[in-house]
């Protein structure tokens, strides 16, 4: 009976099932081969982009490589507008991706796949002479980040920077080559300190030194008068950053009109042509010459100001190119008539001459502000132009 309970129990006990199968692996737990390649390469194997250089405040002035294809590729004219005590190394260098067009006499760099610009490169070390550089450009020209080729065969061949591009109304552009040679000879007559004229080989800062003492004495012997008279060479060097043609409250049935130099959002120079009453006129009977009057503000126009239209100018412009433009076509030998009326006549003439020499270049603005010449106001009547004439 023991020997049937044995077999019995023997035939109860089966062995265990076999374990189930594994579970699918699920494919996203599965690293690829292929990144396991990527983990285990050395350092630099792979391609690696060059990254454009990063600034912590997006609204300041860059600093870094600059590429340069107008008057700052030249190094005395670099020298002065950054305040240097030495003229610059500047490297040369073409950037490809663009193409200059003319804004009046100045280049204005654009946009243009494949095409290459030649100029020069300077390493603008602090913000302040990235804000002197874009001041100097004004708000026509934006800093840009670019690339850079140097074809002088030195290190490095290549690299990023920033590059002056034209911002402004592109129809106001015309085709034509920018000449640095020409130009500085165009404005060679001008002293450093107010225009920052590049000298040749043979010429020194003295000589610029001393035709600018002999052009403000100059100006001392005209009807020409500055306010303050102690700041005559420090406002003979100020940038200009636009010009506005205003005028002001009415008197004597006629509104008085005067030219702003703006030199920034709150300061300009008033150019104000006002008759003399005590030299008499040589052409008009009755009359007086006139006196210019160069008044430092501290604010952009007179609070009295009508009104005001606005003149864009060309870069780099001053205050002492400018007043150098009055002299040297002899606009400041200006008569009013026997009521002392004319300075519309003066100012409208002073527009034509800095539309026809360059120095505003938006013939739109130049048409509205004759057109509000011949206007009183705040009326906005019509007021036909007085008559002035100029003397010998």
């Amino acid at each position: 009976m023991s020997d049937n309970q044995g077999d019995g129990g023997a035939a109860g006990s089966a062995p265990p099932p076999p374990p189930p199968p594994p579970l699918p692996e699920d494919p996203r737990s599965k690293v690829s081969p292929f990144v396991k390649k990527l983990r285990s390469a050395p350092p630099g194997h792979f391609f690696q982009p060059e990254r454009l250089p990063s600034h912590q405040d997006l609204f300041s002035a860059p600093t870094g490589p600059y590429f340069f294809y107008g008057t700052l590729s030249n190094s005395a004219m670099l020298r002065d507008v950054l305040g240097l005590e030495t003229e610059p190394q500047l490297r040369p260098a073409t950037i490809i991706g663009f193409e200059c067009k003319l804004w009046g006499q100045y280049p204005a760099l654009l946009d243009a796949p494949g095409k290459v610009v030649h100029g020069t490169v300077y390493h603008v070390e602090t913000k302040e002479h990235g804000e002197r550089l874009a001041s100097y450009e004004t708000d026509n020209y934006r800093a840009d980040p670019c690339r850079i080729n140097y074809p002088d065969g030195n290190e490095p061949v290549d690299g990023f920077g920033h590059v002056f591009k034209f911002v402004g109304n592109v129809r106001d552009l015309s085709d034509g080559t920018f000449d640095l040679g020409t130009w500085l000879r165009r404005v060679k007559r001008y002293p450093r300190t107010w225009l920052t004229a590049s000298l040749t080989s043979n010429e020194s800062w003295a000589t610029i030194s001393s035709t600018f003492t002999r052009f403000t004495n100059h100006l001392s012997s005209l009807a020409i008068h500055f306010v303050p008279a102690s700041r005559q060479t420090q406002i003979l060097a100020m940038p200009v950053k636009r010009m506005l043609i205003v005028p002001h409250q009415q008197a004597a049935g006629t509104d008085h009109w005067c030219i702003y130099l703006s030199t920034s959002p709150i300061s300009s120079v008033c150019v104000d042509c006002t008759p003399s009453y005590t030299v008499p006129s040589s052409v008009l009977q009755g009359g007086s010459k006139a006196n210019i009057i160069i008044s430092e503000l501290p604010h952009e126009t007179s609070p009295d100001a009508q009104t005001a239209f606005v003149l864009d100018v060309a870069p780099g412009l001053s205050v002492g190119q400018a007043i150098g433009e009055v002299t040297q076509n002899g606009r400041h030998k200006y008569e009013f008539d026997a009521n002392g009326v004319g300075c519309r006549w003066w100012i409208t003439d002073m527009i034509n001459l800095f539309y026809q020499l360059q120095v505003v270049g938006n013939a739109s603005q130049v048409a509205e502000a004759k057109a509000g010449l011949l206007k009183l106001w705040p009326d906005q009547t019509p007021h036909p132009l007085d008559q002035g004439a100029y003397y010998h």
